[in-house]
């Protein structure tokens, strides 16, 4: 029994040495995080580009319009003011004459105000290009089949990273 009481106490094993220790949960959360984030905000990009794309097609589409308004008004009023010119384009237009010009010289070319009808209408329109993301995240966070998977895989790096990380058994800390 005495002898139980003059050994010395045992010593704590020292903890083992962990190259990374916490570092490497929380790298696993952080990874999991910005896989969950990046696959939010590619989705709201992708959305956010169609919806600026669908914008400038219809600015592109009214600004067309607005040409078109402005060049009948000034017909019009060309009309109305009673211009020879545009009289006689009118007619040419609406009767289907022909002939610009009555006895046309040797030489002379053909008034170009008698063309007026027929530039009544703007030029079409210079549509934008369809905006595309075109990387692998993006694919990948966007696409119908992957996504999940992607998400998944981000949800399950954050729930390894905030697990608690388990030492010895024998070890009271």
């Amino acid at each position: 029994m005495k002898r139980a009481l003059d050994a010395p106490p045992e010593q704590p094993r020292p903890r083992e040495h962990r190259p990374l220790g916490p570092v490497a949960s929380w790298c696993f959360a952080a990874a999991g995080l910005a896989i969950i984030a990046s696959v939010l905000l590619i989705d709201a990009q992708a959305d956010l580009l169609v919806a600026e794309y669908e914008r400038d097609r219809a600015i592109a589409a009214e600004r067309t319009h607005v040409d078109r308004l402005e060049k009948h008004r000034t017909m019009l009023a060309a009309l109305e003011s009673g211009e020879p010119a545009a009289v006689r384009a009118m007619q040419i237009h609406l009767y289907g004459q022909n002939r610009l010009v009555e006895n046309p010289l040797p030489g002379r070319a053909t008034e170009p105000e008698l063309v007026l009808a027929w530039s009544l209408e703007p030029s079409p329109p210079e549509m934008p290009t369809e905006p595309t993301l075109d990387s692998t995240l993006a694919r990948l966070a966007t696409g119908q089949r992957t996504r999940l998977w992607v998400a998944l895989v981000g949800a399950l790096a954050l729930l390894f990273g905030l697990l608690p990380t388990f030492g010895d058994a024998n070890d009271p800390g």
